[in-house]
């Protein structure tokens, strides 16, 4: 039976999902196991992701308009006059999710753009937790499309970053390697005529010599 199919008659709620739902949580989870292979070699973790979006912002890799439109939607979400809702909560950030820093980002008390990005990353990571370990199942799945819509923006721009860190990386690596070989090359030419002469000098010898003995 088709997975899909078989979710439809079992899965509470599925069958009922829009398609453009279902796509954005199929999205999610390949985006997030792209991005957690390629930035955290498959090892995720609030610090991880927040040293990395430093990283990032130090090297200027960040382009903070990327993530207005999720951090717009987080911030509506997640905070109401002031006070952190329900739906935050429900997040369930743990002692070691770095809340503070979430928190911060959220109401606007920091403009780090490494902490901002690495902020929405954590929550992106908290939702992720609450999807693939049935959270999110246990408390309906229907009504998550924006979530999934804003976490998948997410994490495109901040694969977008850390791609472009490693192209550039590689660039520079091939300009060093070619300006290496321009060295060697000049190097190699300066003795280039000596080194001629001398094999010449050496093959005339040897050929004295084979006349000799003939």
């Amino acid at each position: 039976m088709n997975p899909i199919e078989w979710l439809n008659e079992r899965a509470p709620d599925f069958a009922s999902l829009p398609d453009e739902e279902r796509a954005a949580m199929c999205h999610f989870s390949l985006l997030w196991s792209f991005y957690e292979a390629r930035v955290h070699k498959t090892d995720a973790s609030p610090a991880k992701i927040l040293l990395e979006a430093q990283k990032w912002a130090k090297n200027d890799r960040i382009r903070l308009a990327a993530f207005d439109s999720p951090l717009s939607y987080f911030r509506n979400r997640y905070l109401r006059n002031g006070n952190l809702t329900e739906e935050f909560h429900s997040l369930f950030l743990r002692v070691t999710d770095k809340q503070e820093v979430v928190e911060a980002a959220l109401k606007g008390e920091t403009n780090e753009p490494g902490d901002i990005v690495g902020a929405l990353l954590i929550i992106v990571y908290r939702l992720r937790n609450n999807f693939f370990h049935g959270t999110k199942w246990a408390y309906f799945i229907k009504g998550q499309f924006d979530n999934f819509a804003n976490a998948n923006k997410v994490l495109m721009s901040a694969l977008d970053a850390h791609l472009k860190c490693g192209v550039d990386v590689k660039q520079k690596q091939l300009r060093d390697f070619e300006k290496f070989d321009e060295v060697m090359t000049g190097l190699l030419a300066v003795p280039r005529t000596e080194l001629d002469k001398k094999l010449e000098a050496e093959k005339l010898v040897k050929e004295k010599k084979n006349r000799r003995g003939q």
